[in-house]
């Protein structure tokens, strides 16, 4: 027997919608590099950066659902601001930085890019620079977002740093 909590297993075919999702792209001339995904149950949410308008109409138009077998698969397409592969170029950018920020009064714990993609979160150490914020999209552009917190992911006190 096995206890705690597992994932529902997930339908047959995920894999295949996937594989179809991408084949899709390609065929509607949208860059691999401007499409990435989440997939769930009976979904695949596809993260699609700015792309030729006429590529994405074809995209959007071909792939609302398809059926894979007997299991039939919705496909939500939802905008993101940037490539993956830019947001994770800022993500190294901002990590190869990090005394810039820190002669600032910035002291960045962690930088990572969301699930979605062309977010990149960046958590500081209190008290954070009140235009810490607008300095950071101001260098990096739009998708780059701060939270602060009390302690870094160490646990450790306000000593701790990524640099």
């Amino acid at each position: 027997m096995v206890h705690g909590n597992l994932p529902p297993a997930l339908p047959p075919g995920l894999d295949e919608a996937i594989a179809r999702v991408w084949q899709l792209a390609e065929l509607c001339g949208v860059d691999a590099n401007h499409i990435w995904y989440f997939s769930a149950r009976d979904a695949v949410v596809v993260y699609l950066a700015p792309s030729p308008p006429t590529a994405v109409a074809r995209f959007m138009d071909q792939t609302t659902h398809f059926m894979v077998g007997t299991q039939e698969f919705f496909v939500e397409i939802v905008p993101a601001t940037r490539t993956k592969s830019a947001a994770e170029a800022v993500q190294v950018q901002i990590l190869a930085e990090l005394s810039y920020w820190a002669e600032r009064g910035l002291r960045i714990v962690a930088v990572g890019v969301r699930f979605s993609g062309d977010i990149v979160d960046v958590t500081a150490l209190n008290p954070a620079p009140d235009n810490s914020q607008v300095e950071l999209v101001a260098r990096y552009g739009v998708g780059v977002e701060l939270r602060t917190v009390d302690r870094g992911p160490s646990g450790r006190g306000a000593d701790s740093s990524i640099d």
